[in-house]
């Protein structure tokens, strides 16, 4: 193949590993149409910070991945307007 080429592979996969991610499923497509997210009841508590880093490794990866920006946007806001 010719030409430049702009992946994300190795850094999506250290995001995983660094917040013991890696052994989760994964989802083709986890914006269905339709879809409201609400806090998990039964879920374990996450602190602030931690969450926002998640969530801005998640928004530094858009940029090769803009498949990704829709969801990432709606995770930001549920953090947000959960207080």
């Amino acid at each position: 193949m010719d030409g430049i080429f702009i992946g994300q592979r190795k850094y999506a996969q250290e995001m995983l590993e660094k917040f013991n991610m890696d052994q989760c499923n994964s989802m083709h497509n986890p914006a269905v149409p339709g879809l409201k997210l609400t806090k998990d009841a039964e879920g374990t508590e996450v602190a602030g910070t931690i969450y926002m880093k998640m969530v801005g490794s998640l928004m530094y990866l858009t940029t090769t991945r803009s498949d990704l920006m829709f969801i990432v946007s709606l995770i930001s806001h549920l953090y947000i307007f959960s207080y």
